[in-house]
């Protein structure tokens, strides 16, 4: 009020950057974390995907005259929009159902360790059956030792039915084994947290401790697999032996 107009202009210009700074800064932050939760969300698929690459080419190293025949598929990102209240762990609901190409029995991940798979399917949202629902059964394989198994949940995530002499310790990394129609090898589960004889004569305890916690969760990724594959529950890693041709028994 007691300078000109032009001084006003002059006095604003010096003083704008030191009064927006705080705007500009909060505006700053806000652009960072958008960016990178949309960086984390690629990161996290890039590593489902080398995941599953990692064990098609470990197949293909071990298997002799094989062809690895691998199906397309994508990830899909969902948001968990909900839980249910009696089994809070064992079924989260996403907001992603028919509409988005989801289907019953598709693997759910998130930076290749394994939540769970699709239990049910409306038009607008789904439920997740997770690796902690007392229901589900996952085939398995200690990455280490190749020692298979099922992965159940009782009080904890346990890999159940092996044997007492199989080579099998703490620190180990338990992945699917791809012996399913449900889910496709080489996602991470869980690492064996302790093993102890129970008195059963042919098995002992496999405790294990999950690749991911549940409660902590609130977006997955959907493996959906590519419209030209014929069976929607087909395995994704299909392996077809080749054979050489016969040489001619002419003389």
């Amino acid at each position: 009020m007691l300078v000109n107009d032009q001084a006003s202009l002059n006095i604003s210009a010096e003083l704008s950057p030191f009064l927006l700074f705080p705007l500009r800064t909060a505006g700053s932050y806000i652009q960072f974390l958008s960016v990178s939760r949309s960086r984390i969300n690629d990161l996290e698929i890039q590593i489902s995907e080398l995941g599953l690459e990692n064990t098609r080419l470990r197949k293909k190293l071990q298997t002799d005259s094989v062809e690895l025949v691998p199906s397309a598929y994508r990830f899909i990102t969902a948001h968990i929009i909900g839980r249910d209240p009696s089994d809070f762990n064992g079924f989260l609901y996403i907001d992603k159902g028919k509409k988005d190409s989801l289907y019953a029995n598709q693997p759910v991940v998130i930076a290749g360790r394994l939540v769970g798979k699709i239990k049910q399917v409306g038009g607008n949202y789904s439920i997740i059956e997770t690796i902690e629902n007392r229901n589900i059964a996952i085939s398995a394989f200690d990455g280490r030792s190749g020692i298979n198994g099922i992965v159940r949940y009782h009080d904890g995530l346990s890999l159940d039915y092996v044997k007492i002499s199989d080579d099998i310790t703490a620190g180990d990394s338990i992945y699917t084994s791809g012996m399913s129609e449900t889910f496709p090898p080489g996602i991470l589960i869980g690492s064996v947290a302790s093993t102890y004889e129970t008195g059963n004569l042919l098995f002992k305890s496999v405790e294990l401790t999950p690749g991911i916690q549940i409660n902590r969760l609130y977006y997955v990724h959907i493996l959906v697999q590519s419209e030209s594959t014929s069976m929607p529950d087909q395995v994704i890693i299909d392996i077809r032996p080749t054979r050489a041709p016969e040489p001619n028994s002419n003389p």
